[in-house]
């Protein structure tokens, strides 16, 4: 005999008679079964059901046995009438029709919770459903009895019990006749796959069912372990996420990140295949793209990809400049050369006033610019070099500004002065620079 909905959380705890419940309702068997075991215990409850229109005559059938059940008892009673697109996966549309119009109800009649009926058979379906489709870990797992504010209560029955439940308090239903045309995957893994197999194998849905949850045990355990590593591994900026990267043999990391962001499987089966590929690019259907670096993976979204600053010139004798890379400052000084400490970071410059030509340039860096590394008299090398020697990053490349006097590259903010207007012993008049990056890119 089918235990109580108390018995059943009596471990989860999952509701209460306080609270306002919703019961997604198809008129099978497991939900009905589930509407009379929560009507006979006294929950406050009311019931939501769409009608697909797809089974002509028996999809309304279905539909006025629920409401002549919700009416009998005086429980409140949804119904949401919709024609599917035939073309379209049909069990997908209707699964995202049937939980939009829960959520709006919920939001609507401030329900604290939506009930489903997904019982033990349901979970064997998936596990095989999910294999079928090349699933990792948290797609063989056992479903939750709790996901937010969707509860699953009757997990741990099987619908052997539900059948034996109705025939005893003579529960009213009504068997979709599709269930039994093995055109869909789901209904081929129940009608012909798990059939054979249990022919052949005694007890082999109780033994899936065993290792469902030894799989959920050991997704558990590896679930605290990933949420230590991505507090250490993974950072969440304004317009970007990167991720350090790991040892190859720990990608399975890397991958569960990947599939919060939205990333496709077979996407991140071709990012592990070009793991150590510096500057490989790739993209997902939510418009990310990832660059591999040296170090790390970086994500973006894709309408980040043409940055176009126009060129910026300093006349005035002090300013800033906030751009898209960040805040640039300066200031005029005169000064007694024997007193100037020089910069120790390549965020902040000086150059000798009397020694350029005015005005200065700031601009991003361009294919073909050179510059005359500090200590390096005489030697030009191209920024590129010196930004590929420095292992800036393909999407931080974009970001790259220099700052200019007519031809010459006076300084690459953040990254490397020149030896052009450098000052010297008689130096008594000075622009001094300060790059401030903006570190939310």
């Amino acid at each position: 005999m089918l235990k109580t909905p108390r018995k059943v959380i009596q471990n989860q705890e999952l509701f209460s008679k306080n609270d306002k419940l919703l019961i997604g309702v198809s008129g099978g068997i497991d939900s009905m079964v589930l509407c009379d075991v929560l009507y006979r215990e006294g929950f406050n409850f009311s019931i939501a059901h769409c009608n697909y229109a797809l089974r002509a005559k028996d999809s309304d059938l279905d539909e006025q046995l629920i409401l002549q059940w919700a009416l009998e008892r005086n429980i409140p009673c949804f119904i949401k009438q919709v024609t599917i697109n035939s073309n379209s996966n049909i069990q997908e549309e209707a699964r995202n029709i049937r939980y939009l119009f829960f959520n709006e109800l919920r939001a609507h009649e401030k329900f604290n919770f939506i009930l489903t009926a997904h019982h033990a058979d349901d979970q064997i379906e998936t596990f095989f459903l999910n294999l079928s489709r090349g699933a990792g870990l948290k797609g063989l797992k056992a479903m939750a009895f709790q996901s937010n504010y969707i509860l699953r209560p009757f997990l741990e029955i099987r619908k052997t019990t539900l059948y034996d439940y109705a025939s005893e308090h003579e529960v009213p239903y009504r068997e979709d006749f599709t269930n039994h045309a093995s055109k869909y995957l789901r209904n081929f893994i129940r009608n012909d796959v798990l059939t054979l197999l249990n022919k052949k194998i005694p007890a082999f849905d109780e033994l899936v069912l065993r290792s469902i949850q030894h799989l959920t045990a050991v997704d558990q355990f590896l679930e605290i372990i990933y949420n230590e590593w991505k507090l250490e591994n993974v950072f969440y900026k304004s317009n970007s996420t990167e991720i350090i990267k790991p040892v190859l043999d720990r990608f399975y990391f890397v991958s569960t990140a990947l599939v919060e962001l939205g990333f496709h499987p077979e996407t991140i089966l071709e990012i592990k295949n070009h793991y150590f590929t510096t500057g490989k690019l790739f993209y997902d259907k939510n418009e990310h793209e990832l660059l591999i670096d040296r170090d790390l993976l970086i994500i973006r979204k894709r309408n980040n990809q043409q940055i176009i600053e126009s060129n910026y010139l300093i006349e005035d004798a002090s300013g800033q400049f906030i751009g898209l890379a960040g805040i640039l400052k300066w200031e005029e000084e005169r000064i007694d050369s024997a007193a100037v400490k020089f910069p120790d970071s390549q965020n902040t410059c000086i150059i000798d006033y009397e020694k350029t030509v005015y005005p200065l340039i700031y601009r991003k860096w361009q294919d073909g610019d050179v510059i005359q590394p500090l200590g390096m008299a005489g030697k030009h090398k191209k920024v590129q070099d010196v930004l590929t020697d420095l292992k800036v990053s393909l999407f931080d490349k974009e970001l790259v500004y220099v700052l200019a006097s007519e031809t010459e590259i006076l300084w690459i903010p953040g990254y490397l002065r020149s030896e052009i207007a450098k000052l010297n012993a008689n130096s008594k008049h000075i622009l001094r620079f300060e790059f401030i990056k903006n570190e939310n890119l």
